[in-house]
């Protein structure tokens, strides 16, 4: 993810999660953050099931010059297989992205 380097503190709430037909999603990983560098690189460990898995995520961020929390969604999914270990890349630029309100978590929690 990037920010700004004007923007000197800024927080957000990463949900990747693995993208259903069902009305419900898998939640792969959420993480809380914040960061006073421009760059933030987020990695974790994802158990998917089926043949292929498509990822996508949702960021709630405050990288504005502002401060106003904004949602950016994944543009498109990800194809990943399951067979074996993987690398999901999203590169995000955050910085005044976004709807400007905090979107929900796409994993209806049970």
């Amino acid at each position: 993810m990037h920010c700004d380097p004007a923007i000197k503190h800024w927080c957000g709430t990463l949900y990747v999660y693995e993208e259903d037909f069902s009305p419900t999603h898998d939640a792969v990983d959420t993480q809380k953050f914040c960061s006073s560098e421009y760059k933030k690189q987020i990695k974790f460990s994802a158990h998917p099931r089926g043949d292929m898995s498509l990822f996508a995520y949702i960021l709630n961020h405050n990288c504005t010059v502002d401060g106003e929390i904004r949602c950016v969604k994944s543009p498109h999914t990800v194809d990943v297989s399951v067979f074996g270990e993987r690398d999901v890349k999203f590169n995000i630029e955050a910085y005044q992205q976004g709807e400007v309100k905090e979107c929900a978590d796409p994993v209806q929690r049970r």
